[in-house]
């Protein structure tokens, strides 16, 4: 019986009259996606000061996006270390593992969003954060979808150098180099029109990626880290 259900109840009630807090609560399961207070939960975790300078929320999820897109699909063991960056704590402290373990579930419900969205060849939305101005700039999420590249480089490259698969990553590259250090990187100001049709093609560039790399798409097995794991 699902929560709401109108099946009347040993007290004669239906569940729908019965308070919030004495109906049965069922777990989340590893495919239940993560609701926005769940995301919200997450990024703060991965802001927490006993992790240091591990990715915010956008960028987790343009990476996961990349990773699963890809050729090559890597297991926790592989990327944990590209998510968490340089850790300001000790691994081994207590303050760190409790971190940790809190950060797993959330990762494995989310990856699993994402990975059933792309085998199903359905369009994975980015979760896109606003700034202090309310906009939704996507320069985290095609920065952290980068940095899944480069973990298998060569096979990416071999894609981005085609006619037209290089389209389908351009986007990225666009939006991941608009606040680049380095001005002959730099990307141009963006109009809102501008920004906006970028963030389209990005969906768009991940779709083409995930079809180009499935009929071959293999899942990596070994528990050592691809030589571009950094």
């Amino acid at each position: 019986m699902s929560r709401g259900s109108s099946v009347p109840n040993e007290t004669g009630y239906g569940a729908e009259n019965v308070p919030e807090s004495a109906q049965p609560r069922q777990r989340p399961t590893t495919f239940d996606p993560l609701s926005d207070q769940e995301l919200e939960q997450l990024d703060a975790l991965l802001a927490d000061s006993n992790i240091g300078t591990a990715m915010r929320i956008e960028e987790l999820d343009g990476f996961f996006s990349g990773l699963l897109a890809g050729p090559l699909v890597l297991k926790p063991c592989h990327f944990w270390p590209v998510v968490l960056g340089k850790t300001v704590a000790d691994p081994g402290t207590l303050d760190y593992i409790r971190t940790t373990a809190a950060l797993l579930p959330f990762f494995a419900r989310h990856w699993d969003t994402i990975a059933r969205t792309l085998s199903r060849d359905e369009v994975h939305l980015p979760y896109l954060t606003v700034d202090e101005f309310g906009i939704e700039r996507g320069c985290d999420w095609a920065r952290g979808f980068l940095r899944a590249v480069e973990l298998n480089a060569e096979a990416w490259n071999a894609l981005i150098g085609s006619d037209d698969g290089g389209a389908a990553v351009l986007p990225m590259m666009i939006l991941a180099h608009e606040d680049d250090s380095d001005p002959l990187l730099r990307t141009p100001p963006l109009h809102s029109e501008q920004r906006t049709a970028l963030i389209k093609l990005m969906v768009i560039g991940l779709v083409r990626a995930n079809r180009h790399f499935a009929p071959g798409k293999t899942t990596l097995t070994t528990t050592a880290p691809p030589p571009n794991l950094h």
